[in-house]
């Protein structure tokens, strides 16, 4: 019974889809362990609490980022990059909960983040307005993220009443 090779990237990745499902706070870590097949102290093995779930999670969408070469324009980089996180919170849009409420520190999604604080210094910024920048751009990429997912969730819901309403 269960997985072979338990792992945190397995972990998070069946996480993100449970999420994409139930949404972030719509499952427990047992109901992740009953998706991989394995006992709930396996999952606590990887990661200790949901706590830190949700940071991986964070991690895990930040991973999805390729990041640009370093002799790109920081203007290019910064767009690039914000773009990037944009269409990835949209494909994720159960994820973008975690994307506002956990600091970005996963070893897979840091290079993104330090690309996008690069970007900025390059651009002329300090240290203390590179992270200002940072959370400009990523505050402004994942709410908008959020926005449309809201919207198109609002579409469907008066789409189906609609639907609903004319077989009356």
């Amino acid at each position: 019974r269960g997985v072979t090779g338990l792992s945190r990237p397995l972990i998070v990745e069946a996480a993100a889809k449970l999420a994409e499902r139930h949404s972030i706070q719509g499952f427990t870590m047992r109901d992740l362990a009953a998706e991989l097949g394995v006992g709930t102290m396996s999952i606590y093995h990887h990661l200790p609490d949901k706590r830190a779930l949700h940071e991986a999670l964070a991690d895990y969408l930040w991973s999805k980022l390729s990041v640009p070469d370093r002799a790109t324009p920081w203007e290019d980089r910064m767009r690039d990059l914000t773009a990037q996180l944009w269409r990835a919170a949209r494909r994720h849009p159960a994820l973008v909960p975690v994307l506002l409420t956990r600091r970005f520190t996963g070893p897979d999604g840091l290079p993104a983040v330090d690309a996008l604080l690069g970007a900025a210094c390059d651009a002329g910024f300090d240290a203390a307005g590179s992270v200002r920048c940072f959370r400009v751009l990523t505050g402004f990429a994942i709410g908008l993220a959020q926005a449309e997912a809201t919207r198109t969730r609002a579409d469907h819901e008066r789409q189906r009443h609609g639907e609903h309403q004319h077989r009356r």
